[in-house]
């Protein structure tokens, strides 16, 4: 009797947990501007964040990176998950061999695109 209580607690627990925590999924394409590829950053490698300035460093352009929302993110009273946007733009820059996202443009549902560069002169 216990422990079918304590699977039924942990069922309700887990499937109300899933479903709040589904209703905004972010996820992030890439689309290089090439045919050039780079190898993917190590999660020790910082990857910069910029929103409209552009590096002193000299840079190339390697590619687009859009955040694909779900329907939920729609929803009123949804509130964007910033740091999950961030953290998938930045894990999807990481898989492309960026150094860094620039231009990165926000709408009402939160970042929307960013522009992966690498930098020329490696420090």
């Amino acid at each position: 009797m216990i422990l079918s209580r304590r699977f039924f607690l942990f069922f309700v627990c887990f499937f109300a947990g899933c479903a709040h925590s589904s209703d905004c999924v972010t996820q992030a394409s890439f689309t290089p501007y090439s045919e050039a590829r780079y190898l993917p950053k190590s999660a020790a490698d910082r990857i910069v964040i910029l929103a409209s300035l552009t590096p002193e460093r000299p840079f190339k352009e390697i590619g687009f990176i859009r955040l694909l929302k779900s329907s939920g993110c729609s929803r009123t009273g949804v509130i964007p998950d910033q740091y999950g946007e961030e953290r998938a733009l930045i894990k999807k820059a990481r898989e492309a061999g960026a150094d860094a996202v620039i231009n990165v443009k926000a709408g009402s549902l939160g970042i929307e695109s960013g522009i992966a560069i690498v930098f020329l002169d490696k420090k």
